[in-house]
């Protein structure tokens, strides 16, 4: 930035025009320029607006947060950062210092449709601070303002800093600003931490003090997670618009709630709404209730194992609302003493050796790994793929035992300036084989296939205490002619997945349990999606798990628009849970088959918080091993498909508890829909286990040296046949 730019970085020179010139030049790879803009240390004095306009598939990357920033001197509510018509890139390891006159800090908005330019999806925002600022990051518009798909979706903002900010740290504000996973951040002393006016967002691992409105404030949105939060001295920690007879699901899970000036939860919408193992600490000397809920329709709220200091910690209307409890608990105020979580660090940069490929090959890829597992074995050396398509026409292969860091420019899908390994041959592949077990990392690659080859396979990986770590992996919906993701065989490693994007065209993810998990043994395989979107776009279904596999899918967006192919087709065994999603389905899918199908299936299927728009939900078959529960669910119409529920199974335990129904015309006040079965305490403990047992693994945690610890980040995987396939 300095040398090439000539932007001096001393806090007193105005640096809006070197700055502004490098954005322009970012991503015109056809003319020379690079995909990635270094920012060296130095505080860059702005007094005008940045815009960073009609590209994809580049980063902004400073040294790190505590020594480059970006500090505004020009007029009041000015905005500092804007990208528009952007998609696939990355910011990170800046501050934002709007000194107490600047509006926003970054702002992602869309031209719309008639532009024809990208649109605004796919980010990766991570440990930046924003400060004093009237808004940190801003998503959208409002569509009154300026007229609906003003939009930024599929964002992921982690291990940020929110600081001193008069409206809100983060905020949403058109209907397509959907899918923002908000992880492992601080928020402080702000008016809102998240402001959701409108969007979907979910908000996990992370800290809130002394936040003068709520921690979190949602007003048009169709589903919430907020998990693994932490709170103290805030006025509120969820506050929902109000009061209204719309519905907005949420859950609220592992949340630690201390000392909020005001009720803590306050539900002013229909719901439906699960607190689920909640803290919730009143001051001293405050009696009034934790949780209040009242709506202009009736609504709908489930808790269970929440821990309160109050008498009567809820406050809510059962002739008029629905209410169901288990196992809360009150207990002295006094014996409440959490510690605040301590937050993940920013990375440190990397000294490890690093091999650059110089030629445009797999052989060439496939000597440099070679080196690098050999010679520099235990290091962690990296093998640098700079911005370009290196051709292969044989299966480039990571050994077994190796910690190579193979990174890239770029990844993500790509458009251009990425870094890209083409397969250009017949055969099945696979374009990039993983041997275990494995401590490699795949970083910022776009994996592009010809239709002919499986894209990335991991195998030899099934360890105890073995973990795979799948962070932004992204499989393309319309070129991939087999699944996202297959896993297959393993009994017990462990794969959690953030921030996914898993689309094939035959299916989504599918995991198949090994031979131990199949006999009944108890053993640790899963694998966890923790947000993310899919879709299906033939046969489907999204997701299917047998031979007693285990997959929860939490915080994520199911789409269709081509057709009616089922979200979930289960006939076989194993253990599933979907919570906290959106399945929509529009008028081109149109049709009376149900797009979740339980038919004959012999384990657990435990569905909550998941808002169908079209959806129809079946349970079928004579099993007398089917567990099925859908609870805190909402059901309506879309397009005039209307959302449904249907019972055929003569066999089994099938409970539906609390759910929203309507309106089938899309408008007015949702609706209680009629509890079917019997709900039994230890039963709903049972159902409950998968979604309170499973969570994401502690980065920081020790895994031992002959133990598979592999991470995938930014990898894009498109036009091969399976996308991920991972086996024994």
């Amino acid at each position: 930035m300095k040398t090439a730019y000539g932007a001096k970085g001393d806090g007193t020179t105005d640096d809006t025009a070197a700055l502004q010139q490098a954005l322009d030049d970012l991503g015109q790879t056809d003319k020379g320029k690079g995909s990635v803009l270094y920012l060296p240390a130095g505080t860059y004095r702005i007094t005008k607006q940045l815009r960073l306009y009609k590209v994809r598939n580049v980063a902004i990357i400073g040294e790190s947060p505590e020594s480059v920033t970006l500090r505004w001197g020009g007029t009041n509510q000015g905005v500092m950062l804007l990208f528009k018509n952007v998609a696939y890139s990355r910011l990170s390891r800046l501050t934002f210092d709007g000194a107490g006159k600047a509006g926003k800090g970054l702002w992602i908005r869309w031209g719309g449709y008639a532009t024809g330019d990208h649109f605004p999806t796919t980010f990766d925002i991570s440990d930046n601070v924003f400060k004093d600022l009237e808004v940190g990051i801003q998503g959208g518009e409002d569509p009154n303002i300026a007229g609906h798909q003003d939009t930024a979706a599929e964002v992921a903002i982690m291990r940020c800093k929110f600081l001193r900010h008069s409206y809100a740290g983060i905020v949403l504000q058109d209907w397509n600003t959907v899918d923002w996973w908000i992880r492992s951040s601080l928020f402080e002393d702000n008016n809102y931490g998240v402001a959701g006016l409108i969007g979907v967002f979910h908000v996990t691992n992370s800290v809130f003090r002394r936040s003068t409105e709520a921690d979190v404030y949602a007003q048009n949105n169709s589903f919430i997670g907020l998990r693994n939060n932490y709170s103290t001295a805030s006025k509120r920690f969820y506050s929902t618009h109000g009061p209204t007879g719309d519905g907005l699901n949420a859950i609220l899970q592992d949340n630690t709630i201390l000392d909020t000036t005001d009720v803590a939860v306050s539900l002013k919408s229909a719901g439906p709404v699960t607190l689920l193992d909640n803290i919730i600490r009143n001051p001293a000397g405050v009696t009034t209730p934790a949780v209040a809920m009242g709506a202009g329709s009736p609504g709908n709220l489930i808790a269970v194992g929440n821990t309160f200091t109050v008498s009567n910690p809820i406050d809510i209307d059962q002739d008029y609302n629905r209410f169901y409890s288990q196992d809360n608990k009150v207990v002295n105020r006094s014996t409440i003493n959490v510690e605040v979580p301590k937050l993940p660090d920013t990375p440190e940069r990397s000294t490890a050796p690093v091999i650059k490929v110089t030629q445009k090959t797999g052989a060439a890829i496939q000597t440099a790994i070679k080196k690098a597992s050999s010679t520099y074995a235990g290091q962690r050396s990296v093998v640098h793929l700079p911005a370009g398509d290196y051709s292969t026409n044989t299966t480039i292969t990571i050994p077994a035992d190796s910690d190579v860091r193979i990174v890239g420019d770029m990844g993500y899908l790509c458009f251009k300036g990425c870094s890209r390994i083409v397969w250009n041959s017949s055969s099945s592949g696979p374009v990039l084989r993983v041997k275990g077990p494995s401590k490699a990392l795949i970083q910022d690659i776009d994996i592009l296939g010809n239709h002919s080859a499986d894209g990335i396979v991991v195998e030899g990986v099934d360890q105890q205490q073995g973990h795979i770590l799948l962070d932004q992996t992204i499989t393309n919906m319309l070129t991939n002619a087999g699944a996202g993701m297959i896993v297959d065989g393993l009994d017990h490693t462990v794969i959690n997945s953030i921030n996914h994007r898993f689309f094939g065209i035959s299916k989504g993810v599918t995991v198949i349990g090994g031979s131990l998990t199949a006999d009944g043994e108890s053993t640790t395989a899963r694998v966890n999606l923790f947000g993310g979107s899919s879709g299906a776009f033939k046969e489907g279904p999204s997701f299917h798990v047998d031979n007693g596999g285990r997959l929860m899918v939490q915080d994520s967006w199911y789409e269709n628009g081509s057709n009616r192919s089922p979200m979930l087709h289960l006939t076989g065994s194993g253990t599933i849970t979907l919570d906290n999603m959106k399945q929509q389905f529009y008028g081109s899918a149109a049709g009376s088959s149900p797009t979740i199908i339980v038919d004959g299936f012999s384990g657990k299927v435990t569905l909550g918080n998941i808002h169908f728009m079209g959806g129809a939900v079946s349970v079928q078959g004579n099993n007398a091993n089917t567990n099925f529960l859908l609870f805190g669910s909402a059901l309506r119409a879309q397009d005039n498909i209307v959302a449904n529920f249907s019972n055929s199974s003569n066999a089994g335990r099938i409970v539906t508890l609390n759910n929203n129904v309507g309106p089938n015309s899309g408008t007015g006040s949702v609706q209680h829909m009629s509890n079917i079965g019997t709900v039994n305490a230890q039963w709903l403990r049972s159902m409950f286990s998968q979604l309170r047992q499973d969570k994401l693994a502690d980065p920081t945690q020790s895994i031992p040296s002959d133990v598979t610890d592999l991470i995938l980040l930014r990898v894009g995987v498109e036009n091969v046949t399976n996308g991920i396939t991972i086996k024994r």
